[in-house]
């Protein structure tokens, strides 16, 4: 996270909650912390 300029607690609790509510495996690389914003994706795309 720090070396892509992401708050690791922000990135943590969004990615998090994401995975609880059925994010897609074949979408996890959007949840990688150099591609991923907060709240912006949704497991519909």
């Amino acid at each position: 996270c720090h070396m892509n300029g992401v708050n690791p607690l922000a990135y943590l609790t969004d990615v998090i909650e994401k995975l609880q509510s059925g994010w897609p495996k074949d979408r996890l690389d959007e949840l990688l912390p150099n591609v991923w914003k907060p709240g912006l994706a949704t497991p519909e795309g």
